[in-house]
């Protein structure tokens, strides 16, 4: 009728093609449920009817929450703009971010960090979205949240940090090497320490620098700097040819192969030098782990 009268605005509002309304007046907990179901375009315009954008549903979930978790990264990021809080939590301690995690949605991770969501942010029991990355196997999100600036340190309730939830939890052991190359470039980066460089004078008499804080505590300043960078690269280009590689080979390609041997030699020479070059630290017998898994 609306069309049959030239009232194509009216047609507009009165179609709703994927979601189903109500029946009944339109709540604010309508819009997670169109979230859900992943109707991008019954969102907008139950925003655009004027429901607040972290709106809530019995669960307490927020529609930014819901289309996390359901995998929907264009609602996702709609949600966003239109100002959603990334960090409004369920009844149940859930966030988004902790949503897509959970159900492996490593691209809206990207986009929920992007947008402000803390990587620290905890999760009942104390729990960090790193454990639970840590806890599920996933390396790769873990690293992305490890580049926002994760908290390596940081323990649950329990007094368990993210490599006891690996741990636990049990890598594949065609994970396990990511995991420990990740996990060793990521302390590195971002473990921290009070002090401050100082001086120190051998039995030469040679004066050097010496760090004094963070993981290489006891290496000198210049060699921090050389192992930090090295960190950087790992994590930035070692770990996704890594991942690349062995996928590649897994399919039979010669290349991949060929790729993975050159990668694993990096990880050999790096871990290696690390293991000799470095002064003894917290990371010393995870980098002999990580080298002892790239010569298995």
């Amino acid at each position: 009728m609306a069309l049959a009268s030239g009232r194509s605005d009216l047609s507009y509002w009165l179609e709703w093609r994927g979601w189903s309304l109500p029946g009944r007046r339109l709540l604010p907990g309508d819009l997670p449920a169109a979230a859900i179901s992943g109707d991008a375009e019954a969102v907008v315009r139950l925003l655009d009817l004027g429901l607040p954008v972290d709106a809530v549903d019995p669960q307490g979930c927020t529609a930014l929450l819901r289309a996390a978790g359901g995998g929907h990264e264009g609602i996702v990021g709609y949600l966003l703009e239109r100002g959603a809080d990334p960090g409004l939590s369920a009844r149940t301690g859930a966030t988004p971010l902790s949503a897509a995690i959970s159900m492996r949605h490593a691209r809206i991770v990207d986009v929920l960090l992007q947008a402000g969501a803390d990587p620290d942010q905890s999760l009942p029991g104390e729990v960090t979205p790193l454990m639970l990355a840590a806890a599920l196997g996933l390396p790769e999100i873990a690293g992305r949240l490890l580049n926002k600036g994760a908290t390596v340190r940081a323990c649950d309730a329990q007094g368990l940090t993210a490599l006891h939830c690996a741990a636990l939890h049990g890598f594949t052991a065609r994970d396990r090497s990511r995991l420990l190359a990740l996990f060793a470039t990521g302390m590195g980066l971002y473990y921290q320490t009070p002090g401050a460089p100082y001086q120190y004078t051998n039995h030469r008499n040679e004066t050097v620098m010496i760090n004094g804080h963070g993981l290489y505590f006891y290496d000198t300043v210049s060699t921090v700097a050389q192992m930090q960078a090295n960190d950087l690269i790992t994590l930035m280009v070692g770990l996704p040819l890594l991942i690349v590689s062995a996928w590649l080979a897994f399919k039979g390609s010669l290349r991949g192969q060929l790729l993975l041997t050159g990668t694993l030699g990096f990880f050999l020479y790096t871990y290696m030098s690390m293991s000799m070059l470095t002064a003894y630290n917290a990371l010393t017998f995870v980098e002999g782990l990580t080298l002892a898994n790239k010569t298995a």
